[in-house]
């Protein structure tokens, strides 16, 4: 919670506190990883991951947490060893799915899109033949925001939303919900970005009678960020603020309204925004997008 409203040092001083009260508890230096990651200090991190392991060496977040911040560093080679170690302790296909994705993501880090995009079509079919959906809908998403173009994603995006639309054995209807609307948003900001106002409209219209018939505030923060990017292609700057503003949790829409922010010459506030940002540091496809936009298809 510190760490997301850009109070980093407030979020090490608690869990420091926590270790110190719970020392056989992998979860403290757990999060304590995660914390330090998104200050920068890698080093730190890999040392409370890797504290974490040595409670419990089959501790499966901070396997893939170790890992995650080594791609971060650049460390490429080292970074697909422990993608590995977390495959071989995963007690689930849904975890064993999670480490090849992870994995499949390093060739994009690396600057090598082709064989990432080959990697993310392989693991997408094996992950429908073991019949997991919630991994089904990341990979899937993953693949099409990582297109190689604009087309390809809007695509992707709307087959993956149709594959949403309907009860999947495995998913619960809350994270149906929640995924359809991220996929929905996410197409929303493509089309936006990419001047096709019409998808932008009718797909803003899908997420509106999603989030009238969910009452999930999560659903709701989609629907308002969605509506923002379009209000940002029609440069209606006031309102695409303040819808943006309900999401504070994708970094692709805080990219978006620090640049708004900026439109409207609140400085300020669009540094302010910024910090948060920085703050969402991660081995995520989100992250990838914002920190190499070159790569983004709705640049």
């Amino acid at each position: 919670m510190y760490a997301e409203t850009g109070e980093p040092a407030n979020a090490v001083a608690s869990l420091e506190r926590y270790a110190e009260v719970e020392p056989g508890s992998p979860n403290p230096e757990d999060s304590l990883g995660r914390v330090l990651r998104t200050t920068g200090d890698d080093r730190g991190s890999l040392e409370h991951f890797g504290a974490a392991l040595q409670i419990d060496p089959t501790y499966f977040a901070s396997q893939v947490g170790l890992a995650d911040t080594l791609t971060l560093m650049g460390d490429f080679s080292a970074a697909r060893k422990e993608y590995d170690r977390a495959f071989q302790i995963a007690e689930n296909s849904r975890d064993e799915l999670y480490a090849e994705f992870q994995k499949a993501l390093v060739y994009f880090w690396e600057g090598n899109a082709a064989e990432g995009r080959h990697e993310l079509a392989a693991l997408s079919e094996r992950a429908a033949v073991r019949k997991e959906p919630n991994m089904q809908f990341a990979i899937a998403l993953g693949r099409a925001m990582l297109a190689a173009n604009s087309h390809d994603e809007v695509e992707q995006l709307g087959t993956l939303a149709v594959f949403l639309e309907r009860p999947l054995a495995g998913m619960s209807e809350s994270d149906r919900g929640i995924a359809r609307a991220t996929v929905l948003r996410e197409r929303v900001r493509v089309a936006a970005q990419s001047g096709l106002s019409d998808l932008a409209s009718s797909t803003i219209s899908e997420l509106e009678g999603l989030a009238a018939s969910s009452r999930d505030l999560v659903i709701e923060n989609a629907y308002e960020s969605a509506r923002g990017f379009a209000f940002f292609l029609q440069r209606d700057y006031a309102d695409a603020a303040d819808e943006l503003a309900a999401d504070s949790h994708s970094p692709l829409v805080l990219r978006q309204l620090a640049i708004t922010q900026e439109k409207l010459e609140k400085l300020d506030a669009a540094q302010s925004t910024r910090t948060r940002l920085q703050y969402q540091r991660g081995a995520t496809v989100e992250w990838f997008l914002v920190t190499h936009p070159d790569t983004d298809t709705a640049r």
